[in-house]
């Protein structure tokens, strides 16, 4: 009889687990992997980014054509642009140089260099989805420059928004609304000196006189904006535009009454007081009296530490909040911050927050993304 008893309890213990589990996985669509996304370190951005010389027509040339030729391994595009460098009278030290590299070793530290990047950034993916409540999920290195990543077809859109977005935070104090003023004048200069156009063929014409001058803050027409940055990017116009200037588009889009559509056009310091780097914890919160989303951010003790010197010595100033090369906030500082705390406002929805604020924990891809095709 005793026997008996235990084998039962057995046989039902075994049932109970086995129908556990069954119950576990059909609960939890993120065990299952039904489609493989691959994506492409892009190695020319990196190198850009690497060298530090964004502005230099000749190298980005050399690296524009290296990235139009057939798909190459790592080793094979650090080759590439050493032979192209070299053609020119030029030498990967020239742009490598600071690192401190020799002429022996440069090219297998550069190869080093990104090869750890992408390394980095498979880490950040798997926090990403883990983030987004992904069992154990699956991100690995197929050959020198890809990455795939196995996700389930439900969530494959998200997922890919997610994970092929840099993730790049940083707080740069605004430039004073006068520095904008200037910039217009000045490049209206170049262009009638240069072109003798019209007024109406001015880069002031590209902007709302009555929301730039509402706002403090350059306003143009969405439609314009690849027009703005054509004029932005000529050579001519560059020689006039302050080192220590970068510009940056609203993530806010302003709409009028006959269905136009405008964003603002910030100018801040070039160099970041503060970047993602420093963030310790982000959490999309629901404000209370507006019911707007925003992202509540903590930093660490390092972070917090410098958040409080630079809050202090820029009391009344603007301070941009940049995620990715978007403008999402600008808020005065009023006082010093004490403890490591921030806000982004400007989503529009609570869903694009709470992505936000998954990017800004899990940290930023040191090497830029793309998803193939």
């Amino acid at each position: 009889m005793y026997k008996k008893e235990v084998f039962f309890v057995l046989i039902f213990t075994i049932l109970f687990l086995f129908a556990s589990t069954a119950q576990s996985k059909s609960e939890n669509v993120y065990l299952s992997h039904d489609q493989i996304i691959v994506l492409k370190a892009d190695v020319v951005n990196f190198l850009i980014t690497l060298s530090g010389t964004k502005d230099d027509v000749r190298f980005n040339k050399i690296l524009e054509e290296i990235n139009s030729e057939a798909d190459t391994s790592l080793q094979a595009i650090i080759l590439s642009l050493k032979t192209k460098l070299n053609k020119q009278g030029l030498s990967l030290s020239d742009y490598f140089g600071h690192f401190g590299f020799n002429n022996e070793n440069i090219e297998d530290k550069l190869i080093e260099m990104t090869g750890n990047a992408i390394e980095s950034s498979i880490t950040t993916l798997i926090k990403r989805l883990e983030y987004l409540g992904i069992i154990n999920p699956v991100v690995y290195q197929t050959g020198s420059t890809r990455i795939s990543v196995e996700l389930p077809s439900e969530l494959s859109e998200e997922m890919k928004a997610i994970i092929q977005t840099t993730g790049m935070l940083s707080f740069n104090l605004c430039k004073d609304f006068s520095v904008s003023k200037k910039l217009l004048q000045d490049v209206d200069k170049v262009i009638y000196e240069s072109e003798q156009v019209s007024k109406k063929d001015l880069f002031s014409a590209y902007f709302n006189e009555e929301f730039s001058k509402s706002f403090e803050v350059l306003t143009a027409d969405e439609n314009d904006l690849d027009k703005i940055e054509k004029i932005l990017q000529s050579e001519e116009v560059k020689a006039v535009i302050p080192n220590d200037i970068a510009i940056y588009k609203s993530n806010e889009v302003i709409k009028t009454t006959d269905d136009r559509r405008f964003r603002k056009l910030y100018l801040v310091k070039k160099d970041a007081e503060l970047t993602g780097k420093l963030i310790s914890d982000a959490t999309c919160e629901i404000d209370k009296n507006t019911e707007i989303p925003y992202v509540s951010l903590v930093m660490n003790k390092e972070g917090s530490k410098e958040w409080e010197r630079i809050t202090g010595e820029n009391i009344k100033k603007k301070c941009a909040i940049i995620f990715d090369g978007i403008v999402f906030s600008t808020p005065v500082i009023m006082s010093k911050i004490i403890g490591g705390k921030s806000w982004i406002q400007g989503m529009a929805t609570t869903k694009e927050a709470k992505i936000l604020s998954i990017l800004l924990k899990s940290g930023a891809l040191e090497i830029p993304l793309k998803i193939l095709d």
